[in-house]
């Protein structure tokens, strides 16, 4: 299965749930928001924001509590800067949140964010693909 057969998944049983979801963003406005962000980013963050711009107004699912952040709301909770990554989704209103570190142009990592410390972190999955592949198959197993 590809990442693109894996988003198309996770955006049905979002709209299945009657999550209100945010249009798809382009690439360049996604690579300028991690760019004043100060970090490089992956094809595999385009092609998620380009399918889906994240869950509107603060929705999220009711089985999980998960939120995929807008990129607006990326901007805002990023705005501090962090030195690892960029945080993006979280689970029952950021009790866990998960940022993305670039590996390469083609793939960044997962990360749990454990605490406030920079670095202060664990990771969850190798790239977006594993990432939503677990939250569609288990996603407990992300916490």
């Amino acid at each position: 299965m590809s990442f693109d057969d894996t988003l198309t998944r996770c955006i049905a049983r979002w709209q299945e749930e009657g999550i209100p979801l945010a249009p798809p963003i382009g690439a360049v406005e996604v690579r300028r928001a991690w760019e004043r962000l100060g970090h490089p980013v992956s094809r595999d963050v385009i092609q998620l924001y380009g399918r889906v711009g994240g869950c509107s107004d603060y929705h999220f699912d009711e089985e999980y509590l998960w939120c995929l952040w807008t990129l607006s709301r990326i901007v805002e909770q990023n705005d501090r800067g962090s030195v690892t990554g960029v945080q993006f989704c979280d689970h029952s209103i950021q009790v866990v949140t998960w940022e993305l570190h670039f590996e390469n142009e083609e793939h960044s990592s997962v990360w749990q964010v454990l605490g406030r410390d920079p670095g202060d972190t664990r990771m969850t999955s190798p790239d977006l693909d594993t990432f939503f592949r677990t939250y569609l198959d288990d996603p407990w197993r992300l916490l």
